[in-house]
């Protein structure tokens, strides 16, 4: 049974309870939703195993959305023309990040990605992107700033060979003169998605961000501002409260690379017409056989574009 968004504890975490019974041994499982309407368990389908192992793990995504869930959980994420990384983490906001500081020196713009707010950020770095002296910081109102916050700084679990008085991790920290592509990763809908461009010389916290030269912020709008990826996003089933769902970088790569890169290029149309081609001198003009890899092919890319919404029908495709 998937609790989804219910919590049935006082403490607000999500549950797997787990019985064993090793008398009895089954080929399919009952699978029920849990109605917070109706608080109780609606009973969705009988399962096979290999219907929700995806990857050794188990997944429990929409019916109809099943097959192309599968595709995009286990596209290659190697490629190099979409990185998706996580913001600053400073590991103490509150001494970081304000909305305004008395001093300006070593201040940037930053953006809360999970509400699209900028807000004024210290980063004690140089030009190169490595930590300041601290000895060599010029600013005495901000040197001051930091002594005075000394103590909770050194309170902070941070990496190995990070002065105290940095952030807490060096995520983010390479990217910041590179125009990027923000984005909050807890959704509950449409309107709840946040892009926002980060020119270069501005950082980001509280969420993800793109990075390509390939694709346009026009085209990030259109993969991820549709029914497609809501699907996906909901079929990851990773619960927040309040109804939302959240996902990793490498999710959001995955479903990027899936839209973007998986579309069917000109050498690929060629290699299927040469495959109906050679498919006709087996099996003669008067079979079909051709045909299904001719229009399998390019009915399936077409579904691709068009997403989950639309029906395809075709030789060659299931439908």
């Amino acid at each position: 049974m998937d609790l989804g968004h219910y919590t049935p504890f006082v403490e607000n975490a999500y549950t797997t309870i787990t019985a064993f019974n090793n008398s009895q041994k089954f080929d399919k499982i009952k699978f029920y939703k849990y109605s917070i309407e109706n608080k109780k368990p609606k009973f969705i389908s009988n399962l096979k195993y290999s219907d929700f192992f995806v990857d050794n793990t188990i997944i429990l995504p929409v019916s109809n959305f099943k097959n192309t869930f599968s595709e995009i959980y286990n596209i290659d994420i190697s490629s190099n023309d979409i990185y998706v990384k996580n913001g600053f983490a400073t590991l103490c906001d509150k001494v970081f990040i304000r909305d305004n500081f008395e001093f300006k020196s070593n201040i940037i713009d930053v953006l809360k990605v999970s509400t699209g707010e900028w807000k004024k950020c210290i980063f004690p770095y140089d030009e190169n992107l490595k930590p300041l002296e601290f000895d060599k910081i010029e600013d005495k109102n901000l040197k001051n700033y930091l002594n005075q916050n000394k103590d909770i700084l050194l309170n902070r679990s941070i990496d190995k060979n990070i002065p105290w008085y940095c952030f807490g991790r060096t995520q983010a920290i390479s990217d910041v003169k590179t125009y990027r592509i923000a984005i909050n990763n807890t959704i509950k809908d449409l309107d709840s998605i946040k892009l926002n461009e980060l020119p270069e010389g501005t950082g980001a916290y509280s969420g993800l961000y793109i990075m390509t030269n390939k694709y346009s912020l026009e085209d990030i709008k259109k993969a991820v501002y549709s029914e497609e990826f809501l699907q996906y996003i909901r079929s990851l089933n990773k619960c927040k409260s309040g109804g939302y769902f959240t996902f990793s970088s490498s999710d959001l790569k995955k479903y990027l690379l899936y839209r973007l890169e998986n579309n069917m290029k000109n050498s690929d149309f060629l290699n299927v017409v040469s495959n109906s081609f050679k498919e006709y001198l087996i099996s003669g003009a008067n079979s079909n056989k051709k045909l299904v890899i001719l229009h399998g092919n390019i009915a399936k890319n077409i579904k691709q574009l068009l997403g989950d919404e639309y029906s395809v029908h075709s030789l060659g495709i299931r439908r």
